[in-house]
């Protein structure tokens, strides 16, 4: 009997410290805290401060590697201060998605003003200030990610909330990479509400100019046509992206060639040529000719199956996996097995995105009620296997069987 009421008294006492509640007063405000932990819950402690750390209202963490039940804090935050939530990892990657789906999400009064997952040592938000006409918070810069090609036209995203009083019809934001020029547009959300958030892409794409660790600034300019925001504090964001010098694949066909050739063109950027970096011919289907895609690192890469190549009867069929933005990042080769199997080489160091060197070539079938086709909810794509831990591949060949 004494051994039961132990167990149950330790039970109890882990679900209060897993759901926290607060009881608040007059004046102040209830913010709700979720946190999903990834496998290791020990790098994880959170806050919620003044600007710049300043006062610490509420702290918490770090938390039990291995147990990824939710954790829920409830806490009471003065009405009439500015408040930001800065949430921590000490190893530096982050709740997503290399060691579990970790993530966290800040509520204020039934809106969530702070969520995330993929960071690296830290990230804050401005989740709390005393309510104003004129009042937009830069929230994240998403796009682009961590790694960014040298070749690449990457397009600046982000998201922004909207603390004032007043809804939001236009908004003037710019965005500057380093010493760059300022790049400023005009943006029209059709009525965004108190606590709504926006999502706002520049149509202007960066092309860097420049190879290294770039900082990114967006921030905002003019509310509704000509007000100024009324809390200059959480008017721009930044983040640090990568640009590494892209791999010009040599063209060495005259090295093989006796005379002069002559050219026929079976495919343009019309059948969806998008940077189309390496092709190989089907080992068993005649005339078969596959073309692998860079496009993007937003998207992933495609391909192309051209049959009956060069014949008057050819068909041309594009395919994108639903998960190539992992499986296919920005490819630079593709090469076929004799089994009627194919492999591509990512030519990128983190195909998570997320800053971890998950990549690698990945295996892929040709037939096409295979590959490509969505086989239902838990699947992660129609990859039938992959590599880790081999970044910026810059090519790929078969050996023997699925060997590569």
């Amino acid at each position: 009997m004494k051994l039961k009421y132990i167990f149950l008294t330790f039970i109890f006492a882990l679900n209060i410290s897993n759901n926290v509640k607060a009881q608040c007063a007059t004046g102040e405000t209830e913010a709700l805290l979720n946190i999903i932990p990834d496998n290791y819950g020990s790098e994880t402690t959170w806050k919620f401060s003044g600007p710049g750390g300043a006062p610490i209202c509420a702290a918490g963490g770090p938390y039990t590697n291995g147990i990824t039940d939710p954790i829920n804090v409830n806490v009471c935050l003065d009405a009439n201060t500015i408040v930001v939530f800065t949430i921590f990892d000490s190893y530096g990657d982050g709740m997503c998605c290399g060691q579990g789906n970790g993530s966290y999400s800040v509520t204020i009064d039934g809106s969530i003003v702070a969520s995330g997952a993929s960071y690296t040592a830290s990230e804050s938000t401005l989740v709390f200030n005393t309510f104003q006409d004129f009042d937009c918070m830069l929230q994240s810069i998403p796009s682009p990610y961590p790694q960014v090609s040298s070749n690449e036209s990457a397009t600046i995203s982000g998201t922004l909330m909207n603390l004032g009083a007043t809804p939001v019809t236009d908004l003037s934001l710019s965005y500057q990479i380093g010493t760059e020029p300022v790049v400023t547009e005009s943006f029209s959300p059709s009525y965004l509400t108190p606590f709504e958030q926006y999502e706002f892409s520049f149509s202007t794409l960066w092309s860097p100019v420049s190879t290294g660790h770039q900082e990114i600034k967006v921030w905002l300019n003019t509310i509704n046509t000509s007000n100024a925001d009324m809390n200059p504090l959480n008017d721009s964001v930044s983040t640090t992206v990568n640009v590494y010098e892209a791999t010009v694949i040599p063209n060495i066909l005259g090295d093989y060639l006796i005379g002069t050739p002559t050219y026929t063109t079976i495919a343009t950027a019309s059948d969806k040529l998008d940077k189309p970096t390496d092709l190989d011919f089907h080992p068993f289907r005649n005339q078969e000719l596959w073309v692998i895609n860079e496009e993007s690192i937003q998207g992933g890469g495609t391909t192309l199956t051209i049959s009956d190549a060069s014949e008057p009867t050819q068909s041309i069929e594009r395919k994108r996996d639903f998960n190539t933005w992992h499986f296919m990042s920005l490819p630079t080769g593709i090469a076929f097995g004799t089994n009627g199997n194919w492999a591509n080489s990512p030519g990128v160091f983190d195909a998570n995105h997320n800053g971890t060197e998950f990549t690698g070539p990945t295996l892929w079938s040709s037939d096409m009620s295979i590959y490509a086709e969505n086989a239902g909810p838990g699947t992660n794509g129609s990859s039938l296997d992959a590599l880790y831990e081999s970044p910026h591949s810059m090519g790929i060949a078969h050996h023997k069987d699925n060997s590569y």
